[in-house]
């Protein structure tokens, strides 16, 4: 999401911004379906959070309850609208686009930049399958510039946690290729 909100910056400012790769840890993931289930899930990911916060003294009691609030009424409420009208749901978009669909579109605008993609088997909101067969078979396919690796077991962005060496050692490998080429 950020190389995408900075990607949109940048054009505005007609500046280039140079990108020699690009690592994807856990992204270009299909567009969530906002199930009641999958909000009531992050809902309580949400309070959870705000407990902590809380608890831990990092926000005060009102803060919490004012987050929490705002949740229900600009996000969760919203939503479930949104879903009971059958309509497509424009929350997690930047200029109408889902940050996973601009990954997984991105090597056709920058196609000789490579990319580095760290997923996992058991990731909740990036089955390895749909990136295999969709994001990294169109990169296949054209011959664009790539490197996957997949760790076995780790949760949603946490390979960096559960495959240190072996993330670490993929990421500096990553870069000093692109070192080495310029």
């Amino acid at each position: 999401m950020c190389y995408q909100g900075l990607d949109i910056a940048a054009k505005r400012s007609r500046k280039d911004l140079n990108i020699q790769g690009v690592v994807w840890d856990s992204c270009c993931g299909p567009y969530p379906e906002a199930t009641i289930v999958r909000v009531l899930v992050l809902t309580a990911v949400w309070f959870l959070c705000c407990l902590r916060d809380w608890t831990s003294g990092e926000a005060s009691l009102k803060d919490s309850l004012i987050s929490s609030y705002l949740m229900i009424t600009d996000r969760v409420i919203p939503a479930m609208i949104i879903r009971w009208k059958g309509q497509p749901n424009p929350f997690g978009l930047i200029k109408g686009v889902w940050a996973g669909d601009f990954g997984r579109d991105y090597y056709k605008n920058r196609f000789a930049t490579p990319e580095l993609f760290l997923y996992s088997n058991t990731d909740f909101y990036l089955p390895h399958q749909y990136l295999e067969n969709t994001v990294l078979a169109m990169r296949q396919n054209v011959g664009a510039p790539f490197r996957a690796v997949k760790f076995k077991g780790s949760a949603h962005v946490a390979h960096l946690r559960n495959h240190y060496k072996t993330y670490m050692d993929e990421i500096i490998g990553f870069v000093m290729k692109g070192l080495t080429s310029c």
